[in-house]
């Protein structure tokens, strides 16, 4: 993985604005789930990352909408 992917995996943990042309890029190499600009890693990444129970909380939200 590159250091912009990294950097841009960290600003969607933080949930900071990124940009559609970002977000593109990660959600074709499958590292993002979600709606822009409400998006989230995917679980692989949020269990290495120790978020699993974020990545639970919303992606069982976004399933109910």
């Amino acid at each position: 993985m590159d250091i912009r992917t990294i950097i841009s995996l960290d600003k969607v943990q933080k949930k900071e604005k990124l940009d559609k042309k970002k977000y593109e890029k990660l959600k074709k190499q499958k590292l993002v789930e979600g709606s822009y600009p409400s998006i989230f890693v995917v679980s692989k990444i949020a269990e290495i990352t120790g978020e699993k129970i974020h990545y639970i909380k919303h992606r069982a939200f976004d399933k109910e909408y």
